[in-house]
């Protein structure tokens, strides 16, 4: 079996997946704790994805401890906050609904590691931009294409375009790989993939490329116990959003641009009038609102580009989004992804 990669049938059959798991084991269970997170599947690199998600949603809320009155930059202080956050972290505490959506990503960031690594790479800050701290917080929770992260880890960023797609051609292990087998069982046994992801096998031949106090999340290592829910058929759901990507751009600006003081057709449109914001959303557009701003839920994003949409101005959008979304996501609303959403939904009501 070979596989290609789709990113709308990834995220419906992610959809299904995560609601089937987290009904079956929430059947028994309240709350899920940290202990009980790297268990919770047979497939291992998953339940470490979703760990690597749920770090990040960790590190926002440390993030967001600020306040006007009080110095919280001072060293005494930011060393407190460290043995407070991880104290805190030893006590993983997560209700059904805010799970789910944690699930949801990781599986659709296993099928892009084992499909297309070029998009999951490319996806986390750019695709030839991985820093070492970027390599720090993340390389622990892959334990796929280790052969490819290793030899990512080893470069100088950024990378060229041409030197990029070496790299991935050359070290990625191809999704078809005996060594994915197990892991592909599994997905099918939970839940049939969808046609978009498979397709008919075509040879192609590998480029050879020169390689040129803690918290818990701290504490993980590849060596914790193996997984023990066991696989079970997922029911499948028709009507599931769909997010969509585009490879990452590799489009280099003409040097004559930033000396022309001519808007461009481009510029024009991007200021025009639009009748639907999600019509009018670019894949990419999409993906990084979904992942950025709603948390990775694709459900969230669709309720509320739906809610701007039945307003009857501007004025009634923007006050949705000041007194409504923006505390309910705890926004930064100097952020550029922010301030792109705002923008888009003003030209609706341009």
């Amino acid at each position: 079996m070979t596989y290609k990669w789709n990113l709308e049938a990834a995220q419906r059959y992610s959809a299904h997946v995560a609601n089937d798991l987290s009904d079956h084991f929430f059947e028994n269970n309240s709350l899920i704790t940290g202990p009980q997170l790297i268990q919770f599947t047979e497939i291992k690199p998953l339940n470490w994805l979703i760990l690597k998600r749920l770090f990040f949603q960790w590190e926002e809320e440390i993030k967001r401890w600020k306040s006007p009155y009080f110095d919280y930059q001072q060293p005494d202080v930011i060393e407190a906050q460290k043995v407070f956050f991880n104290r805190a972290s030893q006590h993983i505490s997560i209700q059904k609904s805010d799970f789910r959506p944690l699930v949801h990503y990781a599986i659709t960031e296993l099928l892009a590691l084992l499909i297309a690594p070029e998009e999951f790479f490319g996806l986390q800050g750019g695709s030839w931009a991985l820093t070492p701290e970027w390599w720090e917080k993340n390389e622990k929770y892959l334990l796929v294409q280790s052969n490819l992260c290793q030899q990512l880890k080893a470069e100088r960023y950024p990378l060229d375009e041409t030197r990029w797609k070496n790299l991935i051609i050359g070290y990625a292990e191809p999704a078809h790989s005996e060594m994915f087998t197990d892991i592909w069982q599994k997905l099918e046994g939970w839940h049939p993939l969808p046609a978009e992801l498979k397709s008919t096998p075509k040879i192609e031949s590998k480029v050879p490329v020169v390689p040129s106090t803690g918290s818990f999340f701290d504490q993980l290592s590849a060596e914790s116990h193996i997984p023990t829910v066991p696989a079970k058929p997922v029911a499948y759901v028709e009507k599931v959003p769909i997010v969509e990507v585009s490879p990452p751009s590799n489009q280099l600006l003409n040097l004559n641009d930033s000396q022309s003081t001519i808007p461009s057709v481009g510029d024009l449109h991007q200021k025009s009038k639009i009748t639907s914001i999600m019509g009018s959303l670019s894949i990419n557009q999409k993906f990084t609102f979904i992942n950025r701003l709603f948390q990775g839920d694709a459900i969230l994003f669709q309720d509320t580009v739906e809610d701007l949409e039945n307003s009857t101005d501007f004025s009634m959008a923007r006050d949705k989004l000041v007194k409504k979304y923006v505390p309910r996501f705890i926004w930064d609303v100097t952020a550029p992804e922010v301030e792109e959403f705002f923008d888009m939904v003003e030209r609706r009501f341009k």
